[in-house]
């Protein structure tokens, strides 16, 4: 019996731009080299779409998905078809995408490269997370928890404040994000952070790692990020294509509180430029 692989990853696509990226790279499923991409090279690819098939005991899923598809390919030079399914949950505030095949991992890791390329955020899970999945949030500072009144930080001003009290030197740029710049030291690269407020009220963060990687770097890169996020729920770590071809990393995470205290914006800042920095030490050795 063949054994499925499965890959879980969280997006903020809509469910109809899913099943857009996955009709896309649908057309190329191949395109390599490995050794089923060499046994069908230059022969006719027919592709059929299909809705899985289901069973009575369907109905007594809790969580069914909101969206379900499968594509499947035949050639003449392979001994059997080539089958890869998608399964979507629409978890209001982003989507759960699962692939499965029992065909190769490579036609899993194209699938997997092509979300993360259509939406940089996306992060890869080590499982389906159950609908009521709780928000990390950064926990709050027990020293600063009763120092008197606290007040609401969701402000800019608030986040300057506090970084001006560790003695943090920041900008403030035309849109009101603030810019932290850390020099390059302990063997990791130059590193900007960015921190603000969305029009929500909640604090968002993100780092980007002054290093350019080639595109020759791309999948390893993007395993790194995978493996972070499989064992980390924040901050999510992903790749960002530049201008002009090479690659950077980046790190991204919002504080999921409203109306945060001081103490709680401030850990929410000293955990993530931490945790930042940790990811981007994994990275040491890629070629650059």
């Amino acid at each position: 019996m063949t054994k499925t692989d499965h890959r879980f990853i969280r997006t903020s696509l809509a469910v109809g731009e899913c099943g857009e990226v996955f009709r896309r790279q649908s057309e190329v499923p191949l395109m390599g080299h490995g050794r089923l991409a060499r046994m069908a090279q230059g022969s006719a690819w027919d592709r059929e779409f299909f809705t899985p098939s289901s069973t009575p005991f369907d109905t007594l899923e809790s969580d069914p998905p909101q969206f379900i598809i499968g594509c499947q390919w035949t050639s003449k030079s392979l001994p059997t078809a080539m089958t890869i399914q998608m399964a979507v949950w629409d978890r209001g505030g982003n989507r759960i995408v699962q692939l499965s095949s029992g065909d190769a991992n490579r036609l899993l890791d194209k699938f997997e490269l092509a979300f993360t390329q259509a939406d940089p955020a996306s992060a890869g899970l080590p499982s389906l997370p159950p609908p009521s999945a709780p928000i990390p949030v950064a926990a709050p500072d027990p020293v600063g928890s009763s120092a008197g009144p606290l007040r609401s930080t969701a402000t800019v001003e608030g986040i300057v404040a506090y970084l001006n009290s560790k003695n943090v030197l920041h900008r403030v740029d035309a849109d009101g994000n603030v810019q932290v710049n850390y020099s390059a030291s302990d063997n990791l690269p130059a590193v900007t952070v960015w921190f603000g407020v969305n029009n929500l009220g909640l604090v968002w963060f993100q780092a980007i790692l002054a290093t350019r990687f080639h595109s020759s770097a791309e999948l390893e890169l993007f395993r790194k990020c995978n493996v972070w996020n499989s064992g980390k729920n924040w901050p999510m770590a992903y790749q960002w294509a530049e201008k002009d071809g090479s690659m950077t990393a980046r790190v991204r995470c919002g504080l999921c509180v409203k109306d945060p205290t001081e103490p709680q914006v401030g850990a929410f800042i000293n955990t993530m430029i931490s945790e930042g920095k940790s990811f981007f030490r994994t990275l040491t050795g890629l070629s650059e």
